[in-house]
This record gives C-alpha cells, structure tokens and sequence, in this order.
C-alpha cells in the first residue's frame, strides 16, 4: 500500500536530498515530536511535555481559539484499497460549518503540500460516501505564531491520482521508489 507521502517523494523527487543528514535528521524529529505534543493535547492528554515545544504549543492554541475546530479525525489513517493507497492527515475537522483537511507544518510552505491536502480530501471522502465541499488547509507554526494557507485548486485531487498512477508503474517497473 503506497503512502501519500512516498507518492509525492518518489514522482517529485525528495528536495532533501541535499540537506546534510544530521541536520535533516534533527529537523525532523523536531517535527515529529511538535506533531505528538499537538495531538496529545488535541486528545486531551498532554502530561507533561519538552519546554522548548512551548511556542509551537501556543501558536496552535491560539489557531484553535481563533478557528474553533471540532475535531472529526486526529492522526487517523485512512485507506482507498480500491486504488491502493493510505494517507494520515493531521486532522479533519469541521470549522465554519464546513469539513476541513487541516495540515500543519513547522517547515516551510511547497507547492506539493496542496496536492497532499488534496490526498488527504480524497481518502477522507473514499471513506466517508456523502460528505462534499470540504476545504483544505496546512497551518504554520514557526514558534511564534501560525499561518494559514488554503488550498482550493480542483485540480490538486487529480494531479495527485495521476502521481500515484505514475508511482505505481514505477514500482510495478521496478524504477526506484
């Protein structure tokens, strides 16, 4: 079963490949650790957790009490297994009176981020028959505050489809991947 994310890397390329793997691999358990202590407090079971995560903390609580999310979804994985793919949005939430894939990131913004929200949306209403008009969304938190950028291109779903077609000849090809 192909991840969204493994999708995007293996037709995009993986832009980090660059990157010194010290740095890369620091950069990303810091993400990693910023997305487990936002949903352990989404969950309402944050304990403790490392100081230095504090500012991350708050930016998403003031994005909450701005937006005020009703979370449907958080950390769920969800699975086409007609297409033969799975994908884990950060949440779905109903804000607005409309379903909303939220995303956030603690890097910086790239153009595949609205094709993996578009991912996301797809798998999300796969499993969900009946469910329309759900917007998207990743939410920036750089330590000091939150940014909101909105995806609502139709064309991201199928861009993204016709990526994970190209992923799945490549593996079937044995090109890399």
């Amino acid at each position: 079963m192909l991840r969204v994310t493994e999708i995007l890397t293996d037709v995009l390329g993986n832009k980090f490949d660059t990157v010194n793997p010290i740095i890369l691999d620091r950069a990303s358990k810091f993400g990693q650790a910023v997305h487990a202590t936002l949903t352990l407090h989404d969950k309402n079971n944050l304990g403790e957790y490392d100081a230095t995560l504090e500012s991350y903390l708050s930016a998403w609580v003031k994005f909450r009490e701005m937006y005020k999310p009703e979370f449907l979804l958080i950390e769920e994985r969800l699975t086409d297994n007609v297409l033969g793919f799975t994908g884990q949005p950060d949440r779905i939430a109903i804000m607005q009176k409309k379903k909303w894939v939220i995303d956030f990131k603690t890097g910086q913004k790239s153009p595949e981020q609205a094709l993996q929200t578009a991912a996301y949306e797809y798998l999300y209403l796969s499993e969900n028959p009946g469910s329309y008009g759900m917007r998207r969304m990743c939410v920036f938190l750089d330590g000091k505050d939150f940014k909101v950028m909105e995806y609502s291109d139709p064309s991201d779903r199928g861009i993204f489809l016709n990526m994970l077609s190209i992923a799945k000849w490549k593996k079937n090809h044995n090109l890399g991947g």
